[in-house]
C-alpha cells in the first residue's frame, strides 16, 4: 500500500511523489519525474512509472 502524488497533465513536467502507508508527508517519500512515460523505464523507477501509469491512465502492470 502506497500513499501518492500524482501530476498527470502538466504541461511542462509528469511526477509521482510516492510514500509507504501511513508515513505521509512527514516522510521525504520517493520523488520521479516521468521524462518519457511511454518508454520502459531503467529498473530503478520501474515502482514509480507503474504507479504513475495506475493512477494517471487506468492502466496496471505497465512495467514488469
Amino acid at each position: 500500500m502506497k500513499d501518492y502524488v500524482a501530476r498527470c497533465t502538466a504541461a511542462d513536467t509528469r511526477q509521482i511523489v510516492w510514500f509507504e502507508a501511513g508515513h505521509g508527508e512527514s516522510d521525504s517519500g520517493v520523488t520521479a519525474d516521468i521524462a518519457v512515460p511511454e518508454r520502459l523505464p531503467s529498473a530503478g523507477p520501474k515502482e514509480s512509472y507503474n504507479l504513475y501509469w495506475a493512477a494517471c491512465h487506468g492502466v496496471f502492470r505497465k512495467f514488469k
